[in-house]
């Protein structure tokens, strides 16, 4: 975890900003069976030592064609929970790349199964 977790050291810093908090830390970050175009991690993350927050961070691969569909993602999301589907919650995007080398979107994560392959 500790590789990964200085990988993720600028993911920690952008939540510390988006939710004021003194401290956040990556405890866990599992990598998740990922599509073609994507890379997906289930993340927990401690904020201020005492609260536990699931997340679940897609980062774009590197080179993949269609760069712009997490940021089409992020406005589908947000759009949906406004009107009232229930969708994980966008907790933070960095459509440039600039933090992780690629763009990336973090979201709740909430339980459940994926669509098998066929």
């Amino acid at each position: 975890m500790d590789r990964e977790a200085e990988q993720l050291a600028p993911v920690a810093a952008l939540l510390e900003q988006t939710w004021s908090a003194r401290e956040v830390r990556v405890v866990a970050a599992d990598r998740l069976s990922g599509g073609a175009s994507r890379m997906t991690w289930s993340l927990d993350v401690v904020v201020d030592d005492d609260r536990l927050v699931p997340l679940v961070l897609q980062r774009q691969r590197p080179g993949a064609i269609g760069t712009n569909r997490l940021e089409l993602e992020e406005r589908l999301l947000r759009a949906a929970a406004a009107g009232g589907v229930p969708v994980p919650a966008v907790v933070a995007a960095e459509p440039s790349g600039d933090l992780l080398g690629s763009p990336f979107l973090l979201t709740e994560r909430v339980e459940g199964e994926t669509i098998p392959r066929r």
